[in-house]
């Protein structure tokens, strides 16, 4: 009698467990944990960060055309807007007036001014101070998208951002990009870019850490759901063993502030460097300057300098 009650139950379990699996494991193949969270938020606390964004292509994410949102989170509310070209700044013609310099800005969402309106951002008040000078005329596009790293913003500048005839590029970059480049495909994508866009340019910086992986969570990690969960396992496990690998660096965005004083932290800023200097060498083969911005933040001095984030004072 008890085996009888309990074969449905179990048969009830199994499938419940196994229903789960392939619910996670096709979500996993659309979303990642980011979107998750950012799904979570915004049903918990109405956090309203992912607007205009849209997913996919060689870019992960963009932000649509023309579009007209609210930001909204804990910490402020910022109107967002984009032009015809998916770009949070004003109209913008693809033929460069003439008598004017053109300056392009990519990065991540201190370059898109996260938080602020567009009429407070950094390259407005730059615009204008510009405008002052009657010598030369200065255009500045603005085409910072968050979450944005080198290796995508080279990948931005090839498909798109050559197209506005920039006469000097400015990358912002910001340490949260260790964790970037290595998350929108680490070292096997830049060596695909360099072999595309420079075939000449021998190796930029030595390539590590190295993957080191058995044969059987190779194959495994072709389940989208182990790959996930796999990889939250081991960077809590190589957090708490303070030692940098290619899964906590995917992983953890947070590791530029936790492992300063890990061993061969410096040698993980190897990849953001040799995309870097990729994008400056295939900027110099089109005549176009190039000059490199590092944004302040106050856990770049120490781990804990900003241990309140961003909260009023």
């Amino acid at each position: 009698m008890r085996l009888r009650g309990f074969l449905p139950k179990a048969t009830l379990i199994s499938f419940g467990f196994l229903a789960a699996i392939i619910f996670l494991e096709v979500f996993f193949s659309f979303y990642t944990l980011p979107d998750l969270w950012g799904g979570i938020r915004g049903l918990v606390w109405g956090d309203k960060s992912r607007q205009c964004l849209v997913r996919g292509g060689p870019l992960d994410h963009t932000l649509k055309p023309n579009c007209f949102k609210e930001i909204k989170t804990s910490e402020f509310k910022a109107i967002l807007k984009t032009n015809s070209f998916g770009l949070r700044d004003e109209a913008i013609s693809l033929e460069k007036p003439r008598q004017t310099k053109r300056v392009l800005i990519i990065g991540d969402s201190f370059a898109e001014g996260w938080g602020v309106n567009l009429e407070d951002r950094f390259d407005t008040i730059a615009e204008q101070i510009l405008a002052k000078d009657q010598l030369t005329q200065v255009e500045i596009i603005n085409a910072g998208i968050r979450s944005y790293s080198p290796i995508l913003e080279l990948e931005y500048l090839r498909s798109e951002g050559l197209q506005f005839q920039p006469d000097l590029v400015i990358l912002m970059y910001d340490l949260s990009d260790l964790h970037d480049d290595f998350f929108y495909g680490g070292w096997a994508r830049h060596q695909r870019l360099r072999a595309e866009l420079l075939p000449e340019k021998g190796e930029y910086r030595p390539m590590w850490p190295v993957v080191q992986e058995s044969r059987l969570v190779k194959f495994l990690k072709k389940s989208n759901f182990f790959e996930v969960v796999y990889s939250l396992w081991q960077t809590q496990r190589l957090n708490k063993a303070k030692i940098l690998k290619v899964t906590n660096l995917k992983t953890d965005i947070s590791l530029f502030a936790k492992a300063q004083k890990w061993r061969d932290y410096d040698k993980a800023f190897n990849l953001n460097i040799a995309n870097i200097l990729l994008i400056r060498d295939f900027l110099d083969s089109r005549g176009i300057d190039f000059a490199l911005i590092v944004v302040p933040r106050g856990n770049y001095v120490s781990e804990d300098a900003w241990s309140r984030g961003r909260g009023v004072l």
